[in-house]
């Protein structure tokens, strides 16, 4: 039985930056991603699932410019789950991720790797 691992877990940067990328001799399944704002404003980001030898374009898009409240919002900070597994089959198949301050939102990837 294959036991789910963390395989990304920070904050993206404020240009888009690969967060997780399969590597050499793997293939893997995303199970789900978990993004919260840790800031006491609304913030924005995106995230990008690109295939070995694409580019990040609006075609690839996961989520684009997805809102989440701030801290400082009645109900606490905002948090987005996705609960749709999907597998990046390829080396070099990714996901990558920008949000609009750096230090904003925390994203947390989950899933499997396995030996190919």
């Amino acid at each position: 039985m294959m036991v789910p691992k963390i395989l990304y877990q920070g904050q993206p940067g404020a240009v888009d930056t690969d967060l997780y990328v399969v590597p050499a001799g793997k293939k893997a399944t995303v199970t789900s991603i978990i993004a919260a704002n840790t800031d006491a404003a609304t913030k924005y980001f995106t995230l990008h699932v690109v295939q070995n030898g694409d580019t990040v374009a609006d075609d690839v898009v996961l989520c684009k410019m997805q809102k989440l409240d701030g801290t400082g919002s009645v109900g606490g900070g905002g948090f987005m789950a996705i609960e749709v597994p999907f597998p990046l089959t390829n080396v070099g198949d990714k996901i990558s991720g920008v949000q609009e301050t750096a230090t904003a939102v925390t994203v947390t990837i989950i899933g499997f790797e396995e030996a190919v």
